[in-house]
């Protein structure tokens, strides 16, 4: 939503898949080696994609 007078914001795109993987994992009380064991067995994706 725009309000008349007030600049746009910078533009946002949606989020990467497995942008937020590791910050919602310790908000549901993950540990950074239980993510990090996770990650390296393919259970959960991260930010990273292939070129």
């Amino acid at each position: 939503a725009r309000f008349e007078g007030t600049p746009p914001g910078p533009p946002q795109g949606a989020p990467r898949l497995g942008e937020h993987n590791t910050q919602i994992l310790m908000e549901l009380g993950l540990s950074e080696d239980e993510i990090i064991e996770l990650s390296e067995c393919g259970a959960i994706g991260d930010e990273t994609y292939p070129d």
